[in-house]
């Protein structure tokens, strides 16, 4: 029997339209980052605009992608699971502090634990140093953690790196189908064992 272990997860929340979460690192409307992209893309799918109405196409863009967030179904049961085995959960992400602040609250995860983003430790997955420093700020070792995320490369693989156990969330089947830590669905996560 193992010891539980407090479980850092990266994919509580999806955007329903894109089909995944967000990589963004950061959402700040005007940015030349967003500027950029939106310029490039607009052409691809042949639609015209003026250059000063870029803020308003992308505002109505980040508007929609927002307000499509969801929980995946099988989240709050296992957050209940989890808080009643008397262990504690954090998040990891490539997104902003803003952005994902804003998306555990809109989905009513707001106080699912500590949120470790690059803004706040300079690295992103799937670097292991990302990995190591948010277990330092949570105050665990990374032996004692367990990274439960949808990106393989960036969830499973960076976590493994830094020392921490991982389990591959695999919601679509995609695989890698290899991966002897694989899961389709938080329901199939043995809390406390």
């Amino acid at each position: 029997m193992t010891r539980p272990r407090p479980a850092i997860t990266s994919s509580a929340a999806s955007p329903r339209a894109s089909g995944g979460p967000g990589r963004f690192s950061g959402t700040n409307l005007g940015s030349p980052l967003w500027t950029l992209c939106t310029r490039d893309f607009l052409p691809a799918i042949q639609v015209p605009y003026a250059e000063s109405e870029l803020d308003e196409i992308f505002g109505g863009y980040l508007r929609a992608y927002e307000d499509s967030y969801r929980s995946f179904p099988d989240v709050p049961q296992m957050l209940a699971t989890i808080a009643a085995a008397g262990l504690s959960t954090a998040v990891l992400t490539n997104g902003s502090r803003q952005q994902q602040n804003r998306k555990l609250s809109r989905v009513g995860l707001a106080g699912i634990g500590p949120v470790y983003t690059p803004d706040d430790l300079g690295v992103a997955k799937p670097d292991p140093a990302a990995f190591r420093l948010a277990c330092e700020r949570w105050g665990l070792a990374p032996a004692e953690v367990l990274s439960v995320g949808d990106n393989h490369e960036f969830d499973v693989l960076g976590a493994r790196a830094a020392g921490l156990h991982a389990i591959h969330l695999d919601r679509r089947g995609e695989g890698p189908f290899d991966e002897p830590h694989r899961i389709a669905t938080l329901a199939a996560l043995r809390v406390g064992v």
